[in-house]
């Protein structure tokens, strides 16, 4: 199979409201310097619908594959994606180029030493804000480069999220996932290339991963190629056991952070907030009130903390809980 048809979309993580998360501006970012250990396998018939079990442990595995983002800057090809927030590598002498945003997270091609796909507006990978039944659609144009034969795609993207619920795998429990399924259709144009394809992509997210818990990936073209499989997170990558636990999605910004740290969480009821140091003491304490299902923001005063690593803890009166770690550095 040509490059053309190696791109894969990706996305990050969700905030909870009540039962149903919702993606908001910066959450579905991979940041360079993370990796993940993802299991590969069997095609699963994905599943949808509002609250509930969501089973996939009958999956069968057959491969492991680590992901790892980096800086654009560290990559051969940075120049022809400029506006690239952030790159994957996709093998060797191979990255996948990403963009985040106010309105999303996009996806802006790919490249190695031979083919390469530039789609300079971006496809939408995870649209912000996104919440259960929203529906965003996409339009885009491309240029590419299968080996010496250059070739112009045009496709259309309708990005869905359509399903909330408990994600069980063989690896362990996801409580709380957001359910986007993500239907892309293009024509690919060139000397000797007239071929069309449709993708869905079902990708799974839990707040506090900024990478899908899992996805299942369908390809069909009509020259006859057919691609179909499904990947799940391994929980031992560094913070996933820690997030799995969380039933309340949060996030922090900017982290590390230095006189002040904003927290961004979802909420329904009472919500105290605690930051505690490394060493297990409590050293603020916040109650932000009763809220109604929504998202919210507080801003925490870290003036006087010492540099270091500390936790903020988040609990609501349903007996909720969700934290996530930040980095305080030493303070002008």
């Amino acid at each position: 199979m040509i490059l053309r048809y190696a791109l894969l979309l990706t996305g990050a993580i969700a905030i909870r409201t009540m039962a149903q998360p919702t993606l908001t501006e910066g959450q579905a970012s991979p940041s360079p310097g993370e990796s993940y250990l993802y299991h590969s396998g069997q095609y699963m018939f994905p599943n949808s619908g509002s609250g509930g079990t969501l089973d996939y442990t009958a999956f069968t595995q057959t491969g492991s594959t680590t992901r790892l983002f980096v800086a654009p800057s560290s990559t051969t090809y940075a120049s022809s994606f400029p506006s690239a927030t952030v790159a994957e590598v996709a093998g060797p002498g191979a990255w996948g180029y990403y963009r985040t945003s106010a309105n999303g997270f996009e996806q802006l091609g790919l490249r190695t030493a031979a083919s390469s796909l530039i789609c300079a507006g971006g496809m939408n990978v995870v649209p912000y804000p996104i919440s259960y039944n929203d529906i965003v659609y996409d339009d885009y144009t491309c240029s590419g480069l299968s080996g010496a034969t250059p070739f112009t795609r045009t496709g259309s993207c309708t990005v869905q999220a359509d399903g909330y619920g408990d994600l069980v795998t063989p690896y362990g429990t996801f409580p709380n996932v957001l359910q986007i399924s993500i239907f892309n259709n293009y024509n690919d144009l060139g000397a000797n290339i007239d071929e069309q394809a449709n993708v869905s992509s079902y990708l799974w997210y839990k707040p506090g991963i900024t990478v899908p818990v899992m996805g299942i990936y369908d390809l069909f073209t009509t020259s006859g190629g057919i691609l179909q499989y499904t990947w799940m997170l391994d929980p031992s990558s560094i913070g996933i056991e820690e997030a799995m636990r969380n039933d309340i999605g949060m996030d922090l910004y900017p982290n590390p952070a230095t006189n002040t740290v904003s927290i961004v969480f979802g909420a329904s009821g009472r919500v105290a907030l605690e930051l505690v140091d490394d060493a297990g003491r409590t050293v603020r304490t916040e109650d932000t009130g009763s809220h109604a299902p929504g998202i919210y923001k507080n801003e925490m005063d870290l003036a006087g903390l010492a540099p270091g690593l500390y936790t903020v803890r988040a609990s609501d009166d349903h007996g909720g809980c969700g934290t996530k770690r930040l980095v305080v550095l030493a303070q002008n």
